[in-house]
Order: structure tokens, then C-alpha cells, then sequence
């Protein structure tokens, strides 16, 4: 008989295993992993043209019904909300959530994608994703159902779906109060939407913009059309401040045919910036905006959030406006407990800030501010990880890394996918000056298909270099070219080495880059 060793260790119960359980664990992983690599992973493959369309043969939701009706129906045994949009879903996601979960209630939340294993996209635990290990049990006890289900498909079923129906599972398992689900591209025919109108609490778009545009028809119009596919009649929707006129009238058309309630945050949340701060304790990422919150029912909160940026500010106000309409419906939600659920609320690889110990890593030190009362800090090199890959994210990048780092000499490493909007990224990196740029690639979803190459980057950098009308106001900008990621950094730590001590090595163009990164720096 193996024997298990118990340990407590600042609170975390661990456990240490013979090297034969090891064994097997290691065993069952890869026959489970396995199984849903055999399944349409188009992550890995890239999206089909107009996937997200009502005649999409490629999405399907009858087949999604159909495993779920597998599973035994999980997703019919909690609330939701569900969130669709093209920039800040996963934010919203996190400041809800992170919000029920400070008020007591049990949340599960489905977000994606994953910066380092797909059980990071299933949760129900206040400080915590689902571990590798149970979420490789998760579809071990449901793999009779997925093979049955790829089978009668003829092998249609999609490695995204397989996911999506075992996340729902899990919180039918659970027994969740709610579960919090972000769409993973559109709406109207994604996997996640299959929550009915009577488990429907709320629907939230958030800003819409240009992405995935092939396989949302090709227009903002269309793809305004594909995300309010999650609207349901009847149902209130809680829409954040729209950049895009014309996909506003969309879903304000596609909420008023279908009887829903809207609720315009910018119009019903106020939020202000106070200043920013980094804290060196502060785990996953060291960068803090202290905020002041106004709202509905006379709300007056200050809090602090590691979601920073003014671009945030829209995404908090759509979270607020959310939790206060929850609140009007009988959740127990107090303003103490938005402020702790917003201070608490973490997403990595969105303006993550890790502060590095000189030229090579080490433990964080010293804290900066941008209050301008405090005292100058002591230099100080910091990495920023941040996955924008849409001009509207690359430009709110540029313009939060000037103002929390307003004087710090910038290095930049972009790898981005294929079919990212590559030229429109880098004519908004380069507005925040930096002083040398290094190019490289990463594995997008596990496989390099839909890797850039380097070289590709670099043309399109030379290219808006010479057709800008506006050059950069920080002086010259070295470009570079690595085979890899960690080259890459390295490369970036040289460079800033002839600029002083302090600095800003800033990993974008990709989440998957940003997980890279993350990966190297910390291990």
C-alpha cells in the first residue's frame, strides 16, 4: 500500500506521493489529454470564415446541446451571466466574479483563453483555478460521453466545446450559485451559449471593435450582430461605453426586438482615477490604481485594482452596473463587498507588472507611484506582460505604460499570431517611444501553425516607421530579431542596460507570448 505523507504549509494543504503514484497520475494525464487533443481544436487551427454566423456549419450548438444533453444537462442547474464582446470580456469576468465570490457566494467562472494549462479556464474557488490533476479527472469520468458524442458527430466535435460542456459539468458538480461565462468568439454561435432565459441573470457586451472579423461576416455591423446572439428575451443586457456607433444601434436594435432591459454603464457608473502605485507584495502583478467608484443607490467607494489603465475604467463601471442590478434582484451584494471583490480581482498577462532584481531575475524590490507628492523612487526594472493584439488594445497598452512608467526608458518584444492585426498593433507600440524593439515568435495554443514570423513583424515595424506622419517623440529605436521567446528577453535586458539602471521590458502581441514569458521569468 502507497503511503501518503500530509503536510500544512502557510495554510495550503499538500501532498507528497511515491514516485508510482507520480507515475501514474503522469499516466492518466496523457491518456486524457489525449482524448481532447483528438478533438477539432481550431484555437490551434484558426477560426473558419464566418464561424460566428447563424449558417455557421463549423459552430454548431444542436451538437453542443447534444453533449450537454450527455453530461445530464448541467448547465441547466445554476444561474449565469454571460459576457460577450472584443476587448475587456475577460475583465469583466474577473471583476464580477471576484465580487459574488467576496459576497459568499460559490461562482463558477469559465473564462478563456489559458495562459499555461486549459484548467485555468474553469473555476469556482475564490484563489484558484481548477488543478491540472482534477481537471484531468473531470474528463476522465465524462470520457464515455465525449467519445460517444465525437462519434455520432463524425468526429465534429470541437476541442472547444468538449471544454465548455466539462466546465459546466463541474459547477453542476459543485453546486455553484451562479456561474460567470465569457464567450469564447462572438455570440450567437458559440458553445457557451446555451444558457436559457430562465438561468439568464444578465447579458453584458462589452466594447466591440474589429476582431475575428472573417468569422463574424466581415463588418462591425456583423460582428455587433454575432455577440448580441447571446441577448435573450426578456432578459436585462448591461452594454459598456461602445467606441462604434453602428454596433451600438445593433444591439440596442437586437435588445429592443427582444424585450431586454439595457443598462448603459457609462451612463450609470462613474470612476476616477486617483493615482497608480507598485507594490512588491502584491501577488501575480505589482501594479495598483487606486480609484474612486460612484454609482447607483448613492455608491461612494474607494478601491484599488490591479486591473489598471483608463481603459479599465469602462470595464469596471460595466461591472458595477452589473453587481448593482444583481443587487436589484435579490443578490446579497454590498458596496464593502464590491470594493474588496475589485481589490481583489486578478488577471494575468493584462498589464501584469513583475519587478525584476537588476539585469536578471530575482526578488521584487522597491515601490514606485505616480502620485507626484511622493518622494522619487529608487530605480527600478519592471516586465509588463500584456497580451494585446487589436489596435484598440495596443493603444490603451501604450498610453497605460506612459502614464504609470512616464519617464522610464521602454523595450519592447512583440510575438503575435498570424492573423492578428499586425500592422495596426505596431503603428500603436510605437507611440510609447521605445528604445529598442526585438521581434520574435511563440507557440499559439500549444503549436507554432499560427505563429508570426519574426521577420514579418519587423517589415511592417520598418514600414509604419516610414509612412508615420507623427515619428516618435523619444528618439531612435533599435530593431531586433530573436528565434524565441527567452532569447528575446535577454536580448531586451541588454538593451536596456545602456540606459541606466530602471526600465521597462513590455512582452505583447499575444497572451500566449505574455504566458511565455511568465513561464521563463519565474522559473
Amino acid at each position: 500500500m502507497h503511503q501518503l505523507k500530509y503536510r500544512r504549509s502557510c495554510n495550503v494543504l499538500t501532498v507528497d506521493l511515491s514516485d508510482s503514484i507520480i507515475s501514474s497520475i503522469k499516466s492518466a494525464c496523457r491518456k486524457y489529454s489525449t482524448l481532447l487533443e483528438s478533438f477539432v481544436n481550431w484555437e490551434q487551427k484558426g477560426i473558419p470564415k464566418s464561424a460566428g454566423l447563424s449558417n455557421s456549419k463549423d459552430f454548431d450548438l444542436n451538437r453542443m446541446r447534444k453533449l450537454l444533453g450527455g453530461l445530464g444537462n448541467p448547465h441547466l442547474s445554476w444561474p449565469a451571466v454571460h459576457v460577450a464582446g472584443s476587448k475587456g470580456k475577460g475583465s469583466t469576468v474577473a471583476l464580477i466574479s471576484s465580487v459574488l465570490r467576496s459576497a459568499g457566494y460559490k461562482v463558477g467562472v469559465y473564462m478563456s483563453p489559458h495562459m499555461h494549462h486549459i484548467s485555468e479556464r474553469i473555476s469556482t474557488d475564490m484563489w484558484t483555478h481548477l488543478r491540472p490533476e482534477s481537471f484531468e479527472a473531470l474528463v476522465q469520468n465524462n470520457s464515455k460521453t465525449l467519445e460517444h458524442v465525437q462519434q455520432a458527430e463524425g468526429g465534429a466535435l470541437s476541442h472547444f466545446e468538449a471544454v465548455t460542456g466539462l466546465a459546466y459539468r463541474h459547477f453542476a458538480d459543485e453546486k455553484v450559485d451562479i456561474g460567470v461565462i465569457e464567450t469564447g468568439l462572438g455570440g450567437l454561435t458559440d458553445a457557451t451559449n446555451v444558457i436559457d432565459e430562465q438561468q439568464l441573470q444578465l447579458a453584458v457586451i462589452t466594447s466591440l471593435g474589429y476582431e475575428h472579423v472573417d468569422a463574424l461576416g466581415g463588418s462591425i455591423q456583423s460582428i455587433a450582430a454575432a455577440k448580441a446572439g447571446i441577448l435573450k428575451r426578456g432578459r436585462p443586457v448591461v452594454l459598456s461605453r461602445q467606441q462604434h456607433e453602428e454596433a451600438l444601434q445593433v444591439v440596442l436594435e437586437h435588445a429592443h426586438h427582444g424585450g431586454c432591459e439595457v443598462l448603459r454603464a457609462e451612463q450609470m457608473v462613474q470612476v476616477k482615477h486617483h493615482s497608480y502605485s507598485v507594490d512588491p507584495l502584491r501577488l501575480q502583478s505589482s501594479a495598483i490604481e487606486h480609484l474612486h467608484i460612484s454609482g447607483p443607490d448613492g455608491i461612494e467607494l474607494e478601491a484599488c485594482s490591479s486591473l489598471i489603465g483608463a481603459h479599465q475604467h469602462d470595464n469596471i463601471a460595466t461591472a458595477v452596473t452589473c453587481l448593482c442590478k444583481l443587487r436589484g434582484m435579490g443578490w446579497a451584494i454590498s458596496d464593502q463587498h464590491i470594493s474588496l471583490g475589485i481589490e481583489r480581482a486578478r488577471l494575468p498577462g493584462r498589464f501584469q507588472v513583475m519587478c525584476l532584481q537588476s539585469p536578471g531575475e530575482g526578488r521584487v524590490l522597491g515601490t514606485i507611484t505616480s502620485d507626484t507628492n511622493s518622494s522619487p523612487p529608487s530605480p527600478q526594472r519592471y516586465v509588463v506582460l500584456d497580451g494585446a493584439h487589436t489596435r484598440e488594445s495596443a493603444s490603451a497598452l501604450t498610453s497605460t505604460l506612459r502614464v504609470v512608467f512616464p519617464s522610464e526608458p521602454i523595450v519592447l518584444v512583440i510575438a503575435m499570431a498570424s492573423d492578428k492585426e499586425h500592422r495596426a498593433v505596431i503603428e500603436e507600440m510605437r507611440k510609447c517611444g521605445p528604445k529598442a524593439v526585438v521581434f520574435t515568435s511563440t507557440a499559439i495554443a500549444g503549436s507554432s501553425d499560427r505563429s508570426c514570423a519574426p521577420g514579418v513583424l519587423a517589415s511592417h515595424w520598418q514600414v509604419a516607421s516610414m509612412t508615420s506622419s507623427q515619428p516618435m517623440s523619444y528618439g531612435r529605436c533599435r530593431q531586433l530579431i530573436q528565434a524565441s521567446l527567452p532569447a528575446a528577453i535577454d536580448k531586451a535586458k541588454h538593451e536596456l542596460s545602456g540606459h541606466g539602471p530602471g526600465g521597462i521590458i513590455c512582452v505583447t502581441g499575444s497572451l500566449h507570448a505574455a504566458a511565455e514569458a511568465e513561464r521563463f521569468l519565474t522559473r
